[in-house]
């Protein structure tokens, strides 16, 4: 796609925002929202974060801005966030790639496998928990029957959850993971999807 035809799909997709995206050292997705009209901005100088505030980066109060260039390969609409697309970055700073980005790391290496002839093949396993509230504060399963002793792959704990993993896996789907499997883990509560 080019950035032409990524703001036609931004205007035909009624999509006001671009999550500028990237990931620090803990996993956590960090973002800025950008306009719309500001794509050829993210896409060349990028979205501008205080490198110091961002955790693993080895940069001090002094220090540079940490630049998140657009890989516009990644752009997708967000479904659960009607108007906002998102699009995954390439840290830089003083213009140049940054070794402590986690993508630019990924590439490095993806490049250097590339070099030798070799591709690599990934998946994730994401796991999470089905819990509520309780009047005491404390948390537990959302699904009160759910109190196995042994859980795991509980045809009943899935059935109960139906309508929810039902609407997870529409959306995953819908930014590009294949979920291809579901089930019951191994704690009361706990769900494992595997994603391609």
């Amino acid at each position: 796609m080019t950035p032409a035809e990524a703001k036609q799909w931004l205007e035909a997709n009624h999509i006001k925002y671009i999550l500028a995206q990237f990931v620090d050292i803990h996993g956590s997705a960090k973002a800025k929202a950008v306009p719309a009209e500001h794509l050829e901005m993210v896409l060349t100088d990028g979205a501008g974060f205080a490198g110091f505030a961002l955790w693993g980066f080895g940069m001090g109060p002094h220090g540079p801005d940490y630049m998140a260039v657009g890989d516009l390969s990644t752009l997708m609409p967000i479904p659960w966030m009607p108007g906002f697309a998102r699009m995954a970055t390439y840290g830089h700073v003083h213009g140049k790639p940054y070794p402590y980005d986690s993508r630019v790391a990924l590439k490095v290496q993806l490049d250097r496998l590339a070099a030798q002839g070799m591709t690599l093949y990934t998946g994730i396993e994401p796991e999470f928990m089905l819990l509520k509230r309780h009047a005491d504060n404390s948390l537990g399963p959302w699904d009160a029957t759910d109190s196995l002793e042994k859980p795991c792959y509980d045809y009943k704990g899935l059935a109960r959850s139906a309508d929810f993993l039902d609407r997870l896996v529409s959306a995953v789907r819908q930014v590009g993971f294949d979920e291809y499997q579901i089930d019951h883990e191994y704690a009361n509560g706990q769900v494992e999807g595997n994603c391609t």
